[in-house]
């Protein structure tokens, strides 16, 4: 009876594999030794585990070699596995500073410590930001054929108010004029109205924005608020330089100082003020002023109005005017007014298109400079000219109605209409001015309070 043998095995023993601790690569190490083949190349490469990523090849040089006894390598790559690849969560690129700032380097090489943007202003269509969408990752897989998990990648956890809006080009734009209200992972708007707790001082900086603001503290020297709308002070100004676009109201005292002014095209609201310069386009109500400068279309002061003067295009109305012992006060009325932020802005524009005529001109012949320039030159003469000619007109209505009132006037205060003024030289009582349009001369009436 014949003998049925097994198999014979083949003999890998001078041929080794093993793979690197994270199981993505395999090296392979030959020694010298009897000549081998393909055989027994594949038992050690099934010996060893590997499943995917065999260099077919480096493996058939490999085969062809190790039949020469002599031949040897070591760890010499055999196979490549698949790293991961992690993928990125979606994320916002924001094209503003997040928070406050520790300020500001000017022009001229120094630091701003003033102005931190505690405030974010935007005009609407301004760009807020981009939204990256979430890169996916791919898995990868060890030489065995054993899997390599990638963590999910996270989307972007923010809710868009009414405030902004998202393109289809992933940036966030703001829909109106305001400041940038943002709360990293909840929520992203822009606000026409922002209401600042406690004072301006050097934790805020200054506070600028786009629309009404409320400042539930006082505004300390030497910071700046300003807005395009209302400003709402609950506190005290001191020495401080205050703008508004609309209505301005100063809960508290105002206390004037080097720099220190209020703007408001509209009316202007004060408890009581001294040494301030205050400019309204709109009706300026006070309870008290000393030494102050106020300028506005109407002038209420309910209490006393001492030192300093009052100007107004229409109508000023003082329960009491002076003082006992003669101090100088000055009530002027019939003069056209400009509103304080459109003038500013008005001088601002004239002096970019200046600015920019001298530098165009500047690198151009002299006949370039006498062109642009000379035209730039000419069109602001036309247009001062014809502010002049209007605010001529404008003075010529005012006088015939405007009028200045007081319940006392004390000696010294001095009273003016157009060009037609009027030293007091003694107390008067419940007494109305106003321009006789004959004669051109003051005329006083009495009045019942």
């Amino acid at each position: 009876m014949t003998e049925i043998k097994p198999d014979k095995v083949p003999d890998a023993s001078r041929i080794s594999v093993h793979l690197s601790s994270d199981g993505l690569i395999a090296f392979v190490t030959v020694t010298p030794g009897p000549a081998v083949g393909r055989t027994e190349f594949e038992a050690a490469v099934a010996k060893s585990g590997i499943a995917v990523g065999l260099d077919a090849e480096f493996s058939e040089s490999l085969v062809s070699a190790i039949a020469d006894p002599e031949f040897a390598c070591k760890d010499e790559i055999v196979a490549r596995g698949r790293a991961a690849e992690p993928g990125q969560d979606a994320r916002l690129e924001l094209t503003f500073a997040q928070g406050i700032q520790p300020g500001h380097i000017r022009e001229d090489g120094s630091f701003d410590y003033y102005d931190r943007e505690l405030l974010k202003p935007v005009s609407c269509g301004d760009c807020l930001g981009t939204i990256h969408p979430e890169v996916p990752g791919r898995s990868g897989l060890t030489v065995d054929g054993t899997t390599i998990p990638v963590p999910s990648v996270k989307g972007l956890s923010l809710q868009l108010l009414h405030g902004v809006e998202l393109g289809a080009d992933n940036t966030i734009r703001a829909l109106r004029d305001g400041v940038v209200l943002y709360r990293p992972g909840q929520n992203l708007d822009v606000v026409d109205h922002h209401e600042h707790q406690g004072p301006v001082d050097l934790h805020s900086g200054n506070l600028h924005m786009q629309g009404s603001l409320v400042v539930r503290g006082e505004v300390r020297r030497p910071f700046s608020v300003s807005a395009t709308g209302d400003v709402d002070i609950a506190g005290s100004v001191e020495s401080s330089c205050v703008r508004a676009g609309g209505n301005l109201v100063v809960r508290g005292g105002v206390r004037g100082g080097v720099g220190g002014a209020l703007y408001a095209d509209g009316d202007i609201t004060i408890r009581h003020a001294e040494s301030a310069v205050v400019h309204s386009g709109g009706v300026l109500s006070l309870q008290e002023s000393v030494n102050c400068e106020v300028v506005a279309s109407r002038v209420r002061v309910a209490g006393r109005f001492r030192g300093g003067s009052a100007t107004a295009e229409d109508q000023i109305m003082v329960k009491e005017a002076g003082a006992r012992h003669g101090t100088d006060t000055q009530l002027v009325a019939g003069e056209p007014l400009e509103l304080p932020i459109s003038e500013a802005q008005r001088l601002i524009a004239a002096q970019k298109s200046k600015r920019g005529a001298e530098r165009m001109g500047g690198r151009g012949t002299d006949r370039a400079k006498g062109g642009k320039l000379g035209r730039v030159r000419l069109e602001l003469d036309g247009v001062n000219i014809r502010r002049l000619v209007e605010r001529a007109k404008r003075r010529l209505e005012l006088l015939e109605t405007a009028s200045i009132q007081v319940h006392l006037a004390y000696p010294g205060v001095c009273v003016r209409i157009g060009e037609s003024q009027l030293t007091l030289t003694e107390a008067v009582r419940f007494t109305r001015f106003v321009l006789d349009p004959e004669s051109s001369t003051l005329q006083s009436e009495r009045f019942t309070p």
